[in-house]
């Protein structure tokens, strides 16, 4: 962390309230020891309840809260393929709300491809009907990774783009125009020079959550034992022959050693 700043955890799985005497033992080892942190969590929101809501907000210190959902209920049940499935769709937006009023920054990121995008009027529907305290709410519409890498994307680019009038007629939060024209310097935590780290289970610490099987910098044990490692993830590479002419440059040419570098390029 840099000097004079609060730690922020970021709690990010597979589905991290999975494992939450783990969040426990790293909130209650800071505390203990005088260190000011600040959290984040990316959840399904199916495990919270109440007194999950106080121990995140008191004890875990979460400030913000991304809710993953699957667009309408028909959708929801598909895709998470619940043993037993007991009105979960319709708890998540209850237990989000919960959150908000609590004085998180609560965004619900509904996922959507070819499958589902059709019922996106459907979802926030629902929504309207579910969540009363609809300003303390951000809502919005993300393409899946397969998705976005199909030859239809394009042709439902303008589906996505229509959805931010919908969500502002349901009466909730949207993605403020000013933030999708903000220029980056960066393209994600594996660039930024602020010192993020990616804690894999076995305690490895990587730049980022994409990165490949031997690329670890160091442990939580001995800290960074690779910085030539570190290092190569804030390398700008050589500007490729086909991007030269790109009238997007550079936001889709991140850094040289970059997983994804080719994921997005069109």
């Amino acid at each position: 962390r840099r000097k004079n700043t609060r730690i922020h955890f970021s709690w990010f799985g597979g589905e991290p309230l999975l494992r939450t005497d783990v969040i426990d033992t790293i909130c209650m080892a800071m505390a203990e020891n005088g260190i000011e942190f600040k959290s984040s969590i990316v959840t399904n929101g199916s495990l919270i309840n109440d007194e999950l809501v106080s121990k995140m907000i008191e004890d875990w210190h979460i400030e913000e809260v991304q809710v993953s959902m699957d667009c309408a209920e028909e959708d929801y049940i598909a895709r998470k393929k619940y043993y037993q499935y007991e009105n979960t769709y319709w708890n998540v937006m209850k237990n989000a709300e919960k959150l908000a009023c609590r004085g998180a920054a609560v965004g619900i990121r509904c996922n959507v491809d070819e499958g589902n995008i059709e019922r996106i009027p459907d979802f926030l529907s629902d929504l309207g009907n579910v969540i009363k305290e609809k300003s303390k709410i951000l809502i919005y519409f993300a393409p899946l990774h397969a998705f976005r890498e199909s030859p239809a994307f394009l042709s439902y680019w303008n589906r996505i783009i229509e959805s931010r009038t919908l969500i502002e007629r349901a009466g909730f939060r949207n993605v403020t125009t000013s933030s999708l024209k903000t220029f980056r310097v960066n393209n994600c935590m594996a660039d930024q020079p602020s010192g993020y780290a990616v804690i894999a289970p076995g305690g490895e610490l990587y730049t980022c959550l994409h990165c490949e099987p031997g690329t670890s910098h160091g442990d939580i044990f001995r800290g960074t034992t690779r910085p030539d490692i570190l290092r190569s993830f804030i390398e700008v590479g050589d500007v490729r022959e086909k991007c030269r002419d790109c009238p997007i440059l550079p936001e889709c040419t991140p850094f040289s050693r970059c997983p994804n570098r080719n994921d997005y390029c069109k």
